[in-house]
């Protein structure tokens, strides 16, 4: 059985192996095809967004986005990514409906606001939403992982693991190992769970997706998320 660090190396892999040159063209696939309708309202949304408009013209849409894999921008975008504990790495979005406009690393400058007040605002922004479009949650007993609860929401389940007072609601008082492998979901699963049944749960929700996360194993412990440091013999000891 492969590590998930082996696993998402190899996905790596396979993407870079579908980029395909053309001249000084580089095009890459990300999800597949896309219905037109949506396409054209995304087009629609991004012809309406002001992103030189003042901070609060933005203020209110801005939500946390983890960071993906692949990150699929021009060398010169850096998107702004923030490291919150218990090491998170945190994107923003703005949200236009259909789709995201991710901001940039100059975007807090532009808008006069430090990261702090960026956090912040886009966490009581999901919180917001949590409560106008609760997350869809779903219990079952997986033959492989055992008894399993899977969060999904808007585009946004995996940024419940920056809301411990969301996560308590929903996980009790249980301690859980936490699996994010993409953006719109949240897998908590027993303490008694090896790697290898984490890797390949992650791998069946990862595997081809194109907004994959960049992010390790957590624990759910005493109402906080904690990082997976490690263990030996690939078991889960905290």
């Amino acid at each position: 059985m492969k590590s998930a660090k082996a696993a998402k190396g190899e996905r790596r892999s396979r993407r870079k192996e579908r980029v395909r040159q053309h001249g000084d063209w580089s095009v890459q696939p990300v999800g597949g095809t896309m219905d037109p309708e949506l396409l054209r309202s995304i087009r629609a949304a991004a012809r309406d967004l002001d992103p030189a408009a003042a901070w609060p013209t933005h203020a209110s849409r801005l939500v946390p986005m983890i960071k993906r894999v692949w990150q699929p921008f021009p060398p010169d975008f850096q998107p702004l990514v923030l490291d919150v504990p218990p090491g998170i790495p945190v994107g923003f979005g703005i949200d236009i409906g259909p789709a995201m406009h991710v901001i940039d690393s100059g975007f807090a400058d532009r808008w006069g606001v430090d990261h702090g007040t960026l956090l912040a605002t886009s966490l009581a922004n999901l919180q917001r939403l949590v409560r106008t479009e609760p997350p869809v949650i779903q219990r079952f007993v997986d033959e492989l992982a055992g008894d399993v609860i899977s969060i999904g929401g808007q585009g946004w389940g995996s940024a419940l693991l920056l809301l411990p007072d969301v996560l308590d609601s929903i996980l009790g008082s249980e301690p859980r190992v936490l699996l994010a492998p993409v953006r719109n979901h949240l897998v908590a699963l027993t303490m008694e769970v090896s790697l290898d049944i984490c890797s390949t749960v992650w791998a069946a929700l990862a595997d081809g997706a194109h907004d994959e996360l960049d992010l390790a194993l957590y624990f759910w412990e005493d109402g906080e998320v904690r990082r997976y440091l490690g263990a030996p013999e690939g078991e889960i000891i905290h």
